[in-house]
C-alpha cells in the first residue's frame, strides 16, 4: 500500500527546481544566463539550417 505523499513531497515532485532554487545567487544566475544565450545562439541557427535543408 502506498504512503500519501505530504505536500512538501508533491511540490518537490511536481517542481524539481523548487529544492535547488535556495542556492540560486546573483552570480550562479549570471552564469546560468549566459550559458543559456551561448546554447540559444548555437542551437537556434543549426535548427534553422536543418528545417531548410528538410524542406
Amino acid at each position: 500500500m502506498k504512503k500519501k505523499k505530504t505536500h512538501k513531497q508533491w511540490l518537490n515532485h511536481a517542481l524539481p527546481f523548487w529544492r535547488w532554487w535556495p542556492m540560486v545567487n546573483r552570480q550562479t544566475l549570471r552564469a546560468d544566463s549566459m550559458a543559456a544565450l551561448t546554447g540559444a545562439m548555437i542551437v537556434r541557427p543549426q535548427g534553422v539550417a536543418f528545417a531548410t535543408i528538410a524542406g
